[in-house]
């Protein structure tokens, strides 16, 4: 039979096993105290950065010197850094690779540079940066430098300002986003919108994606009152997936391509390279086109309730208010909940389609068409 040997509480030797649950660190660095077993650290205003250990007992009191232990005592997982319910005010640098930091709700905890000043996240040169910012709200501009790869992720935040990321970022359940400038890759998940106002613009510093493979933006589900997109190039598309939306408006270079989104008012495309095309999931709530660029209504469906007894006639359905000079509909693919129905297009203006309906009996029945110009 195998022996078995308790381990005191607290002895460096349990805390080497909890340290390999978290993330082995470098062995030149020696035993493991606390906070390295566990990756977690806590900052507080009453903390030392002196005599403080990083532990929920005995913290440290800026994240500066929360940033200079990681670095100084690196683990493979990174470390966790805690927040209090506070209005933390720092002017802290990009936190060190691998760095979560969580407050206690974006109502509770903040973030900010002192005097409302902006926060400068230097990216060194050929370094990965993973980042993650939970629970909190960051009141302040963000500027990202570029120098390597900036990748992070901001779950349940409020983010106020302006962000400027060379690299990638995912919001996930944020109640509120900033403006983002000069983005490179960026996605939206579960994200609300509460009527708000988003705005995007994308500019290829440098001529590269600047930490991105795959340069573009997404946003997906939401309701917002417009999303407005400025790009200096095609090479960075937006998609937007299942939202709702007032206005949706294009400048400059910038493609946008809606899919199952809900358009209210109009679609702007403000110059002539600029493109928006639009899958409209159903006909009510369709928008208007405006601008100068180039469109493109990828396909749509209609569908309607023909009262019956009217015999052969003529159907006329709305649908979107198309720019000047668009190409006629020409492929229309229809069924109905009424056997031996025959449907055939008739032809389409700026703001109706008409087909001729041929009905197997004289019951009302629905029609569904499929649309695709």
């Amino acid at each position: 039979m195998a022996k078995f040997r308790a381990i005191p509480q607290g002895s460096t030797s349990q805390a080497g096993l909890v340290e390999i649950g978290h993330g082995i660190r470098s062995p030149s660095l020696g035993v493991a105290d606390q906070a390295v077993a566990t990756g977690q650290l806590w900052v507080d205003p009453n903390g030392s950065d002196s005599s403080g250990d990083g532990s929920f007992g005995n913290p440290f009191l800026t994240l500066t010197h929360a940033f200079a232990f990681i670095v100084s005592n690196p683990l493979t997982n990174g470390y966790s850094i805690r927040l209090p319910s506070v209005a933390w005010k720092e002017n802290v640098g990009l936190p060190p690779p691998g760095t979560t930091i969580i407050g206690v709700g974006e109502a509770n905890t903040s973030l900010s540079a002192p005097g409302g000043g902006t926060l400068i996240w230097t990216q060194p040169g050929g370094q990965i940066s993973s980042l993650e910012f939970r629970d909190l709200a960051l009141n302040a501009n963000v500027n990202g430098v570029n120098g390597g790869t900036l990748l992070a992720l901001f779950r349940s935040c409020i983010v106020n300002g302006t962000f400027t990321l060379v690299g990638q970022s995912d919001w996930d359940n944020c109640s509120s986003l900033p403006v983002f400038t000069n983005c490179q890759t960026i996605a939206i998940h579960n994200c609300p919108g509460n009527g708000a106002n988003l705005s995007f613009s994308y500019d290829p510093i440098g001529g590269g994606t600047n930490g991105s493979s795959t340069p573009g933006l997404l946003v997906e589900s939401g309701q917002w009152n417009s999303i407005t997109y400025t790009a200096t190039t095609t090479g960075a598309p937006l998609e937007i997936i299942g939202a709702r939306a007032n206005g949706i408006t294009a400048q400059q270079s910038a493609q946008v391509r809606c899919r199952g989104t809900r358009v209210f008012g109009a679609l702007t495309s403000n110059d002539p390279p600029s493109q928006i095309e639009y899958d409209m999931p159903q006909v009510s709530g369709t928008p208007t086109f405006s601008g100068l660029g180039q469109w493109k209504v990828a396909e749509f469906t209609l569908s309607r309730l023909v009262s019956g007894g009217g015999g052969n006639q003529n159907v006329v359905f709305p649908i979107p208010t198309l720019f000047s000079g668009a190409p006629a509909i020409t492929d229309v693919f229809a069924t109905t909940d009424l056997p031996g129905t025959s449907v055939s297009l008739v032809g389409n203006t700026q703001n109706t389609l008409t087909v001729f309906v041929q009905p197997g009996s004289s019951a009302s029945y629905h029609l569904y068409l499929l649309v695709k110009p």
